[in-house]
């Protein structure tokens, strides 16, 4: 049985979390507790400033009480994380602050979940590259964890859109490589799937063909939908809670991708349901993937049962 994580963002929209984690037991939570500003400097998404579900200590305990794993994702877009790696000072603060929260919270390490990678370049990807192997070895001096997310790849064309490579990260002191298998539509546009079954099977076969180390794949999986004008590329992200209150919800089909989708006055809508979740995380385990990440906890989306 692979093991089943959920990413947590901070925001107060998604207010049902805290009972969620509460009343439940996970594999690996992983909220998004760090980020790196315009600055380039490590900064906490606290409670205060970010929302509910923002770090405080309170929230640490619980999460950590109600999970076997906790990982610290710290996000970052491509701009503020050219900003922190070409100061040499700027790397050693980030990463202090990196090590600081995971070891007073007692969570099980990092992850990076740095986007923006078709911006970068191969200077960037470069310093990276020499930053991950800083970090992924400090963590495991102290006995802790390195995860990093990377875009989904799935044959020779989509890996031109990028300098990172999987079999560049083989080497690397990284415990878990993250897929992240979704956001299909904005290539496609409106009506496109978040994650088509195939292309998803295709990005897990190119990353087992790359990465020498199976165990350490772990495939990112969508619970979210979207809706956005058919065939044209304005997605606005939903959650489960927010699906439910456009017209026509109730006429929803379940499609080949497992999502649940209907269109309305030329507005195209999906979500995943408990079947749908089911259905994207049983696939993934038949591609013999050991661990899988959903994105993401609350807001009425569901929680994966056996």
């Amino acid at each position: 049985m692979s093991r089943i994580g959920y990413w947590i963002y901070p925001g107060n929209e998604l207010s049902d979390i805290p009972l969620l984690i509460s009343n439940n037991q996970f594999d690996v939570l992983k909220p998004e507790y760090l980020t790196v500003n315009t600055k380039g400097k490590v900064v906490i998404r606290t409670v205060k400033k970010d929302g509910l579900n923002g770090y405080s200590v309170k929230n640490a305990e619980n999460i950590k009480a109600h999970s076997k794993e906790q990982f610290i994702t710290v996000s970052s877009d491509a701009d503020n994380m050219k900003m922190l790696l070409k100061n040499s000072k700027k790397r050693i603060k980030a990463i202090q602050s990196m090590l600081n929260l995971v070891q007073s919270t007692g969570f099980s390490g990092i992850e990076l979940d740095w986007e923006g990678v078709a911006q970068w370049t191969t200077k960037t990807y470069s310093q990276f590259l020499s930053f991950v192997t800083q970090l992924g070895n400090l963590l495991h001096s102290i006995e802790k964890k390195l995860l990093l997310c990377v875009p989904p790849i799935s044959n020779s064309i989509e890996q031109s859109y990028y300098c990172l490579k999987y079999e560049d990260l083989d080497s690397r002191p990284i415990d878990e490589i993250v897929i992240m298998c979704y956001d299909y539509m904005y290539d496609y546009g409106g009506s496109s799937p978040v994650a088509p079954t195939d292309w998803v099977n295709n990005i897990l076969k190119w990353a087992k063909s790359k990465i020498t180390n199976i165990s350490r794949i772990t495939a990112g999986l969508n619970v979210y939908g979207y809706h956005a004008n058919v065939g044209k590329y304005n997605i606005a992200i939903d959650f489960y809670n927010k699906s439910k209150q456009y017209p026509s919800f109730s006429t929803a089909k379940q499609n080949s991708s497992n999502e649940m989708s209907w269109t309305e006055n030329g507005i195209f809508y999906c979500y995943v349901n408990q079947q749908g979740l089911n259905a994207k995380v049983q696939n993934a385990i038949q591609q013999e993937i050991p661990s899988i990440s959903i994105w993401h906890l609350g807001g009425g989306n569901c929680i994966y049962r056996e």
